[in-house]
């Protein structure tokens, strides 16, 4: 049949036409698919690394806290690209630990601290240009008598989903 209906179009002088047809239909239907909008979450980081850089007393057991606000460079800094008009939320696993930049010492984070752009509860709403405002995570540690003083950093790990 197909060898039939290409005979028939042949033979009328429709292959041209045809085949120049398809060729356009092909790559309006290539550009429509790559000039799609993703809608699937995109971390866009700014600075992603939980900082203490202060030198801490040793020997009294104290908090540290590094509090997100937009200035602050000691924070994890970043941003969310997905769909326009839908709720986000970062989720943080528990037990990660910042390292002393010099030696195997570790401190527990107790908490984490959101700020910038989220909720106390880590939630924000994508804006119209399908990017969020500036979100911040900050951290609460326990420095006990037996960690030295010195600088402790990490990277978290931490969740993005649609709520």
């Amino acid at each position: 049949m197909a060898t039939l209906l290409g005979f028939l179009l042949s033979s009328l002088g429709l292959c041209r036409h045809i085949n120049i047809f398809k060729s356009r239909v092909f790559i309006l239907f290539f550009f429509s698919v790559t000039s799609l909008p993703c809608f699937s979450l995109c971390i866009v980081p700014e600075r992603m690394k939980l900082e203490f850089s202060g030198l801490y007393v040793t020997g009294i057991n104290q908090k540290a806290k590094s509090t997100p606000f937009y200035n602050r460079v000691d924070v994890a800094r970043f941003y969310v690209e997905g769909k326009p008009g839908k709720n986000v939320v970062v989720t943080i696993p528990h037990r990660q630990f910042l390292y002393k930049k010099v030696g195997r010492e570790r401190l527990k984070i107790n908490r984490f601290v959101y700020g910038c752009g989220l909720s106390k509860r880590g939630s924000v709403r994508i804006r119209a240009n399908g990017r969020t405002p500036l979100l911040c995570i900050g951290a609460v540690v326990k420095i006990h008598a037996k960690n030295s003083a010195g600088r402790y950093s990490s990277a978290i790990r931490f969740e993005v989903n649609y709520k």
